[in-house]
Formats: structure tokens, sequence, C-alpha cells
């Protein structure tokens, strides 16, 4: 499903925020602020059924698919809240432990 992508910054090191149920990308607008003084890219979507995105069935598995086809791999520091961190652990590409999250102090 293609989802409504927020990006902001144009930093180096790439920072992923999937938000938790119940709320969109601007619930990370805090740390966003930080991590784009920081020197990031961040990038924060809005998961099916939240936000901007698209309507549609809700399984832990389909938000994950979700996320590896909008979001890049390789990023710098992946953050998920709750239902977007259990999201962010389903998509392979999405910074999930099989495409080399880089571990780096932030």
């Amino acid at each position: 499903m293609k989802l409504h992508v927020h990006e902001r910054g144009d930093g180096d090191k790439l920072a992923l925020l999937i938000h938790g149920g119940m709320s969109d990308h601007r619930t990370w607008h805090a740390v966003e602020d930080e991590l784009v003084a920081r020197g990031y890219r961040v990038i924060a979507p809005d998961l099916r059924g939240h936000g901007a995105s698209p309507r549609g069935e809700y399984r832990p598995e389909l938000l994950g698919d979700d996320l590896a086809e909008n979001l890049p791999g390789g990023a710098d520091v992946a953050i998920g809240h709750s239902l977007g961190g259990l999201s962010r652990l389903r998509g392979g590409r999405a910074g999930g432990p099989q495409n080399g999250l880089k571990n780096r102090e932030v």
C-alpha cells in the first residue's frame, strides 16, 4: 500500500520515525526537530489507517509490509513507538535486523 510519507532535513544520516496507534507522523515533531538539528534526514510515514495514508486491512504483518515497500533501508536510526515498533520489526527493509540497521549513538 502506498503510504503518506513525511520527510524533512537533508543531512547525511537517515532517521526513520514510526508512530504508534491512534496517531500519525506529527507525533514525532519534537524528536524530528532535534534529529534535523543534528544532521539527519528524517522520514516519518503515516501507517495505514492513520493520518493521510489510506485505509485497508489492519494486521501487523501488513503494516510491516507497507513500511518495507515505502521506506528506504540502511537507516542510521529507526524508532518505533508501540504499534510503530511492532510494525518496524515486521518490515524487512524498513530498519529490521535483516537490512543491517547501523548501530550509532545519536
